[in-house]
């Protein structure tokens, strides 16, 4: 029988930093998945600047270029799962009291307010119980970006002829792809090497604890 209502969606990855466009797209291979597809492109320096975009034009024409340059199998699907950068992402495990669901809804509001320097109303965010075991509180994971970042990501994913399905707070996307069923006993350090900064994150559970941005990139450790 035909589902029509639930129709399987195919997408691929894409990730925006301020020198270069990565893409992957898997597909099923029995119980596992396997490359499908897969690109790098270099942005022009200035295009992107600490996430921010600069020039959505020629950030349209690059995007372009890079889904065009993709090896492997061609993409048939305009859907994607695009990650947004950290540099300005609030990413915390922070305790709240024991309370159901719908108080913990405006409760967090009320969280977001008071830890964040935007109205909530300037922010998109996002939270889940990440452990209810304790006997006086609850762990909540708690994701923030400000609308004025996620928009023009928006705009020019759109602009450019994709559909995007998800935007993920690139932390967040790093430890699901590197730790097994996104959980571990015990914590986790990731350095991520990049080509302007490094980025550094402390897993735990089946979450972040700790993020920050240090100014070393992949050259300056060669040199």
């Amino acid at each position: 029988m035909l589902n029509f209502l639930s129709p399987k969606i195919s997408s691929f990855g894409i990730d925006l930093s301020d020198l270069s466009i990565k893409i992957v797209r898997l597909k099923k291979n029995g119980n596992d998945f396997c490359l499908a597809s897969f690109g790098r492109q270099e942005i022009k320096e200035g295009l992107i600047e600490n996430g921010e975009i600069k020039n959505e034009s020629a950030l349209i024409a690059t995007i372009k270029k890079a889904l065009q340059n993709v090896k492997g199998e061609p993409l048939q699907t305009k859907y994607c799962v695009a990650s947004l950068p950290e540099t300005v992402s609030f990413v915390q495990v922070i305790k709240m009291p024991l309370m159901n669901k719908d108080e913990l809804i405006e409760a967090m509001k009320w969280e977001i307010e008071a830890r964040i320097p935007l109205s909530k109303d300037e922010v998109y965010y996002d939270w889940q119980i990440i452990n209810d075991k304790h006997e006086d509180h609850l762990d909540v994971l708690l994701g923030v970006l400000p609308k004025k970042t996620v928009d023009p990501y928006l705009d020019v994913l759109k602009k450019t002829g994709l559909k995007p399905l998800v935007f993920e707070i690139e932390p967040i996307a790093t430890t699901r792809a590197l730790i097994k069923d996104s959980r571990s006993n015990d914590p986790i350090i990731i350095i991520d090497l990049g080509a302007k900064r490094t980025s550094l994150f402390i897993f735990y559970g089946q979450a972040i604890y700790f993020s920050t941005e240090l100014p070393i990139n992949n050259y300056s450790m060669i040199e």
